[in-house]
């Protein structure tokens, strides 16, 4: 190896490491806020969010220099709050937060002249008023083109590649609808039944995000940087097609109409996360490439 390979080769190791930190730093922070709009606020829910904060997971968001500025805010209300209120009893806390995602619930269910979809405003009530086909739609809108195919010699070769073509574009497409419908099948063991079935859509489409990071860090830590780039490419556009254009603003109102720290972070965090992966997950996209 000359030395001009040996630098190309540490660069190269030094991005997918970079990349792969910031992509399960991102899953992690999509998978916690998933949950949370997901899992109604039952005595295991807030048991397990009373650990994270015990544990300093939350805290840890201040000192991450990568993390949005308004992840952070909205991460150390929901740790002020926890930690103001460490003893008492798990029943009373489980009680105050479970009250107030009620009255966000019904606060944001009155809306009617802020302009988002019907599903946000039943993103954190009890029970969603109809399923969404939203994820299987995304997932086959944004599914990865197939790599271009080197040209045939036979025509007879060329025949039998088409129809292997067609049928694993057949069970590719039927496998991304089975993923979309079961997105959420990852973090199951984290909600409990009831949860199970009366899970949101805002929850379900943070999680479709969690997924798709998650797959990101699998393929840069497994060094295919073609099938990230795609990833990446996946994830913009979902972001701007089903969340960007509303959740940001869904969350604000969310934030004035909570009146606990717990649920005012949840909203900040969101709505900056949102705003932050919008912007820069473009850019993530483009910068790919390994230096020369």
């Amino acid at each position: 190896m000359t030395p001009g390979e040996g630098k190309k080769s540490t660069a190269e190791d030094l991005l997918r490491e970079e990349r792969l930190a910031l992509a399960l730093n991102r899953s992690g922070t999509y998978f916690f806020l998933a949950v949370v709009f997901n899992q109604l606020p039952d005595n295991a829910f807030v048991a397990h969010i009373r650990n994270l904060s015990e544990e300093g997971w939350l805290a840890s968001f201040d000192k991450e220099g990568d993390i949005p500025e308004m992840v952070c805010e909205g991460f150390s209300l929901i740790q002020g709050y926890l930690k103001k209120n460490s003893k008492r009893a798990l029943e009373d806390l489980q009680d105050d937060i479970a009250r107030d995602r009620t009255r966000i619930a019904r606060g944001l269910q009155g809306q009617r002249q802020v302009s988002f979809p019907e599903h946000a405003r039943v993103g954190l009530g009890d029970t969603p008023k109809a399923p969404t086909q939203a994820l299987a739609q995304a997932q086959v809108q944004t599914q990865v083109q197939a790599q271009t195919r080197a040209q045939v010699q036979a025509q007879a070769q060329a025949q039998v590649q088409t129809q292997v073509q067609a049928q694993a574009q057949a069970q590719a497409q039927v496998q991304t609808q089975a993923q979309a419908q079961s997105v959420s099948v990852e973090i199951h063991s984290e909600l409990s039944d009831e949860a199970r079935k009366n899970r949101g859509h805002i929850g379900d489409r943070l999680d479709f995000m969690r997924y798709l990071t998650q797959k990101e860090a699998e393929a840069w830590g497994e060094n295919r940087s073609d099938e990230a780039r795609e990833l990446l490419q996946r994830q913009q556009t979902f972001l701007q097609e089903h969340l960007a254009s509303w959740l940001p603003g869904f969350c604000e109102v969310m934030y004035k109409e909570a009146r606990i720290d717990f649920y005012r972070g949840i909203a900040q965090a969101t709505r900056g996360l949102i705003l932050h992966e919008n912007e820069r997950v473009p850019e993530y996209a483009r910068n790919v490439s390994f230096p020369a």
